[in-house]
């Protein structure tokens, strides 16, 4: 899996990451774990940070940078991430889980990335979906609670020298109809002004919709309150509307400039999100996900 692979484009001031999600609804299981190391030159180090979406708590755990490697996998000390497995072992989480039945995004535009062409520009943050849904099984140990946990799998990676300006994430696989969604916007500097910039990618029924900056996707953004926003997107006879609304985000640490890990990131990973498709006036898909991940820093 290419968009999986450590892409370690810069020596000093950088960061990269990889981010998946394990949720077991009948077990009480909503969890996303981060593996990534920072580059920055005052400070750098590995580091796995754990988000209980049940106990609403973040964990960042830190290593010395010399801990990270990467083969085929990531290794971070004793702990393992692939794209067919995990293997976690810090404070009281111990998770001992394979993947199955992945669900990749397809290549667009000749480019086996979310991002398409914009992957090759000199951008400040890249993003890449690698897993948009599938299927985990084994072992989740959270405290003395031991589950034979069979769940859901969502895998995510970035990496760059700094967040961008201002953003909006949504990622959803738990609505109640046959979607998936992975939806990215934000505001970066190229070529001496702030741009934005954005993807989505929506899987219905097997079938993949793609839109963003790379297919004259236009966007609108739509602030309902500070918890909600309307997202609109207009692709030639299609329109997406994403309406999403946080519960009980809590902080995440990312990166400022340099690849400094001190920016207060909120995210939910509770979140209600409404997603429908129209093909001019005709609904082609719709549905609510109410433990979709949601990042609000608009």
């Amino acid at each position: 899996m290419k968009s999986f692979t450590y892409q370690n484009r810069r020596k000093k001031d950088y960061f990269e990451g990889w981010y998946t999600r394990l949720v077991d609804i009948e077990n009480n299981i909503n969890i996303a774990v981060i593996f990534a190391l920072t580059k920055n030159e005052l400070d750098p180090h590995a580091f796995i940070q754990v988000y209980d979406g049940v106990e609403l708590t973040n964990k960042y755990f830190r290593f010395d940078i010399r801990e990270f490697s990467f083969s085929n996998e990531v290794l971070i000390g004793d702990n393992s991430l692939s794209p067919s497995n995990l293997k976690l072992d810090v404070d009281n989480y111990k998770i001992d889980v394979v993947f199955e039945k992945q669900i990749p995004i397809k290549k667009y535009l000749g480019f086996d990335s979310a991002m398409s062409y914009l992957k090759l520009f000199p951008l400040v943050c890249f993003q890449e979906v690698n897993i948009i849904d599938g299927k985990y099984k084994g072992s989740i140990q959270i405290k003395d609670v031991i589950d034979k946990s069979i769940g859901n799998i969502y895998m995510e990676k970035t990496y760059g020298y700094k967040f961008p300006k201002k953003w909006i994430w949504i990622q959803g696989n738990h609505f109640n109809s046959n979607l998936k969604l992975s939806f990215s916007v934000g505001y970066i500097p190229l070529l001496g002004k702030y741009r934005k910039g954005f993807f989505a990618v929506l899987n219905s029924e097997g079938k993949e919709y793609r839109f963003g900056s790379f297919n004259l996707s236009r966007i609108k953004i739509n602030k309902k309150t500070d918890e909600k926003v309307e997202i609109i997107i207009r692709k030639g006879r299609y329109k997406l509307l994403i309406e999403a609304t946080t519960k009980n985000p809590i902080i995440l640490v990312g990166p400022v400039d340099g690849g400094e890990m001190i920016l207060e990131v909120f995210e939910s990973i509770n979140s209600n999100v409404v997603v429908k498709l129209y093909k001019k006036s005709k609904l082609i898909c719709s549905g609510t996900d109410n433990l979709a991940g949601f990042e609000y820093m608009y």
